[in-house]
């Protein structure tokens, strides 16, 4: 499998996982009784929210990563800056949403909107911490052979 299918198969695998992840966080807060079926609303949005920042954040550090792996001249500070903005989108989406449910706009929210926000993104943020991890461990610098004698 050449390199950039490998980076295409493992992107799209973990944004999988992050909407599996999501799917089974959503089962378990109805299970726990966090929010009463049918989920409507503000509970939708809120989930919806947590699940577009996750994925969206990933897709974003996968491209910076992708950007960083193949250098030209000028990509190392746009790899940069797309990583970044990975990194806002997966923090400030969930939290202009608690700011939302929070506020006396979002008054009217469930009880439980928030704990299903917080149990979404803490969750989504070790599962995508994981998957970058390994997915690190793959391409170590150090692996193979060297130029060096």
């Amino acid at each position: 499998m050449s390199g950039g299918r490998q980076s295409r198969a493992w992107t799209l695998g973990g944004a999988a996982v992050l909407v599996a992840v999501w799917a089974s966080g959503l089962a378990i807060a109805a299970a726990c009784g966090a929010v009463e079926l049918p989920w409507k609303g503000t509970v939708s949005v809120v989930a919806a929210v947590c699940l577009a920042g996750a994925v969206g954040g990933w897709l974003l550090a996968r491209l910076g990563d992708r950007l960083a792996a193949n250098p030209s001249a000028g990509r190392h500070g746009l790899a940069v800056a797309v990583g970044l903005g990975g990194v806002a989108v997966r923090l400030l989406l969930p939290l202009a949403m608690l700011a939302w449910l929070r506020s006396t706009a979002g008054g009217a929210a469930p009880a439980g909107a928030d704990r299903v926000l917080l149990g979404l993104y803490l969750s989504l943020l070790a599962t995508d911490i994981v998957l970058t991890i390994i997915g690190r461990a793959g391409s170590a610098p150090g692996r193979g052979h060297s130029g060096a004698n």
